[in-house]
């Protein structure tokens, strides 16, 4: 038995294990509770979050411990573990979001949560206590090979490198092919394993028949499609199955015919809960996605997908957790997500929508990452993850007997390192070439490409950031311009700082035009490109070829039509909906700034942000500003001739309480505040 510190024997007591895994007792043994940093590079499931949990308890309420994750979902997820330490005196607190600010209320926190791009922010804002951390968790560090999001993870990896040479690291990452390469870069001993608690067994279905990969063939009864056949084999048997699949049309229409079947593995008392879930659903949200997933889970199924509304996905994932919901139908985005593990994960497809490359097959990093949801801790004795394939051959060869893609820098990639060369400089009161160069150095990148190509792109980015001011040269030291500053304050790509800077000279003053701007930016997410039918409901005095999809239903938002409407007419989703509205008001927030010179602009765009946040007309800016007054129940008051905080400090209470959406209990509480 390894001798543990009496924090770590109290914390697994509490968490309810009587022994450690093996990868867990191996860290141990190398010195992970003793400062040593380390890689982790093992299974999902295999125990890596113990280790952290056990690694930042040597550090609470003497020095800070910070812990990354790529995802806001993840972040939410490893913040409910880490209050555990709480117990102990420490102070848990997390960060995801407002990526301008510096979330100063951080410094009094021991262990703190953070998105990557949040820590990234708060690097180019020099925040001070950030001095005093020691311990950094670097989690889902396979994530430096993703197109999107892997050069942030790999600068942030490199300023630590640089700047905080006294720290411990600890990675943790699934199993990758070139982790002994990984660990070289961040100085860490490797602790690798393909240890799972649950075994794993995985298989090609193909004609009614499940063909593993120890030759084993099982027969499934076949009647309602490959992918359902297979969940309903697992549900048949008191498990949980999890079916990926290419689309979230796919997700919908899958999960929908599944109801039928699950719907008799449901018991009288789990028919009369999963009623009671799903006319929860219809209470909150009247969209047809909704009404499609109450009555899924009215009998056991549900669908996940980013198209779904943050409320509708926690409901999915925690009735799943509790046995309710028999099986998720879900896009590969999940694996990448909150851990929800079925005994059986069934791939529908190999192919997966990608928006910028439509349908294209998945990597064998993804297919890894789904299998590392089958198998239920505590429940299961093995996990099964099945490919429905009539190639079983090209199955077992591509994917399943594969080695995951090694992973690869994209921060050489020329947007990335012009975003993230500017933060650098930003960052700093002034940096010139040599040092800059010394940096990059320190990059995963630097191992891949020679030097003389790093400093010919390091050149032309510079370049490119003085033409376009925002950066100045002085005596061979760069600094940021007022524009260049404000950009990496605001964690705006240069392109999009770029865009603003046009628009403001322009000096345009007009809503449409300025959403125009706002959703044809870099950094504008999701781009929903135009249909041919957009253009058949609005008079060319609106409409343009060149706006997006984002741009009509952002305005229709803003004029106060509902999520039905929008979902109906634009077949734009509560999810997309309620992350354009997120992404809009941060870049307006951002452009206001920008255009503090410009007083009308600034003016402008600052009521369009509030239009944007809560969408409403200007009108309502007032009264959306009282709580519990959403753009529901301001438009009542409204429309009952009540305009302002005056108006309701002067109306009678039985005339306040008697307009729609208000009511007695809500009145009595606007009195007590406008008093």
């Amino acid at each position: 038995m390894i001798e543990l510190p009496l924090i770590s024997r109290d914390i697994i007591k509490d968490l309810g294990y009587d022994s450690l895994y093996p990868t867990q007792e191996d860290a141990i043994k190398a010195g992970v509770l003793e400062g040593v940093s380390m890689l982790i590079a093992t299974p999902t499931a295999s125990g890596k979050t113990l280790i952290a949990l056990l690694a930042a308890a040597m550090y609470i309420t003497k020095q800070k411990v910070i812990y990354i994750t790529p995802l806001k979902a993840l972040a939410n997820e490893k913040y409910e573990e880490f209050k555990i330490l709480e117990k102990y005196g420490a102070k848990v607190m997390i960060s995801t979001s407002d990526l301008s600010s510096t979330s100063s209320y951080l410094h009094e926190a021991d262990v703190i949560i953070l998105t990557n791009e949040k820590l990234d922010s708060l690097m180019r804002h020099g925040v001070e206590w950030l001095n005093d951390t020691r311990l950094f968790i670097i989690d889902e560090v396979h994530m430096l090979a993703n197109k999107h999001r892997g050069a942030t993870l790999e600068i942030i990896i490199s300023k630590i490198l640089t700047y905080y040479k006294e720290v411990q690291l600890l990675a943790l990452s699934a199993t990758i092919s070139n982790a002994e390469e990984i660990a070289s870069w961040l100085g860490c001993k490797l602790i690798s394993s393909d240890w799972r608690p649950v075994p794993l067994k995985e298989g090609v279905y193909n004609q009614s028949e499940i063909i593993f990969k120890d030759d084993r063939i099982k027969i499934i009864q076949s009647n309602r499609g490959a992918s359902i056949d297979l969940a309903i084999d697992c549900i048949a048997n008191h498990g949980q199955a999890l079916i990926f699949t290419e689309t979230r049309k796919k997700a919908v229409s899958i999960a929908l015919k599944a109801t039928e079947v699950v719907n008799k593995y449901l018991t009288s008392e789990d028919k009369i809960k999963t009623k009671s879930i799903a006319n929860a659903i219809l209470e909150n949200d009247d969209t047809e996605l909704a009404s499609n997933l109450a009555f899924a889970i009215s009998n056991g199924v549900a669908f996940h997908h980013a198209g779904l509304s943050y409320s509708c996905r926690k409901i999915v994932e925690h009735y799943y957790r509790e046995g309710l919901i028999k099986l998720i139908t879900t896009t590969p985005t999940l694996a990448a997500g909150v851990n929800l593990p079925a005994r059986r994960v069934i791939i529908n497809s190999i192919r997966r929508f990608d928006v910028e490359n439509g349908m294209e097959e998945i990597s064998v990093m993804e297919y890894k990452q789904m299998c590392g949801r089958a198998g239920r801790p505590r429940y299961d004795s093995v996990g099964e993850a099945i490919i429905v394939s009539n190639e079983p051959e090209y199955i077992f060869d591509t994917y399943i007997d594969a080695k995951p893609e090694a992973i690869r820098s994209t921060l050489l990639e020329e947007n990335n390192m012009k975003m993230h060369l500017l933060g650098i400089i930003a960052s700093l009161p002034a940096i010139d070439k040599e040092e800059l160069l010394e940096l990059l150095k320190n990059t995963f990148m630097a191992r891949y490409y020679r030097l003389n190509t790093i400093k010919s792109r390091l050149e032309k980015i510079i370049d490119y950031l003085l033409v376009n001011d925002l950066i100045i040269e002085k005596k061979g030291r760069y600094i940021a311009s007022e524009t260049g500053r404000l950009a990496s304050n605001f964690y705006l790509h240069p392109e999009t700082a770029i865009l603003f800077n046009s628009f403001i000279n322009k000096g345009e003053v007009n809503d449409l035009s300025l959403l125009h701007m706002i959703t044809e930016s870099y950094d504008f997410s999701p781009k929903i490109a135009l249909r041919s039918k957009d253009y058949e409901l609005y008079d060319e005095n609106i409409i343009d070829k060149e706006y997006n999809r984002s741009l009509l239903v952002l305005y229709a938002w803003i004029n106060e039509h509902s999520e039905r409407f929008i979902l109906e007419r634009y077949d734009v989703e509560p999810g997309d909906l309620y992350r354009m509205v997120e992404n809009a008001e941060w870049l307006l927030h951002a452009f206001t700034e920008l255009a503090r010179k410009n007083l009308d602009l600034m003016r402008r765009s600052s009521i369009l942000r509030e239009r944007v946040k809560y969408g409403i007309k200007e009108e309502l800016i007032e009264l959306v500003s009282i709580k519990d007054i959403g753009r529901i129940r301001a438009r009542a008051l409204y429309n009952a001739g009540i305009k302002s905080r005056y108006d309701i400090k002067s109306v009678s209470m039985d005339k306040l309480a008697s307009i729609p959406k208000i009511g007695h209990v809500l009145a009595r509480k606007l009195k007590e505040l406008e008093k």
